[in-house]
């Protein structure tokens, strides 16, 4: 059955809209606020970790790989960094 339900409520594929509009933050621009950037010198200890990491076997990603490592890593320092 198309058209208005019973109670005047309106649906469309069962899904009721809203009838407010929902604000909406884009997280995605850094708006006036400068990133900063890995020097030239952390660029490359990166890229050496890599190339060490491939040459002796370790998968780069999934299970057990550097990524995962390095992610871990990273997370604990940044949780390490809110408690202090």
């Amino acid at each position: 059955m198309n058209g208005p339900q019973p109670g005047g409520d309106c649906t469309f594929n069962g899904v009721t809209p809203e009838m407010e509009e929902t604000p909406v933050i884009d997280v995605t621009s850094t708006q006036d606020q400068e990133q900063p950037e890995l020097s030239a010198a952390d660029e490359q200890g990166l890229r050496e970790l890599t190339e060490r990491a491939r040459a002796g076997g370790l998968k780069l990603t999934g299970e057990g790989g550097l990524l995962g490592k390095l992610t871990k890593m990273v997370a604990g320092g940044a949780l390490e960094g809110e408690h202090q």
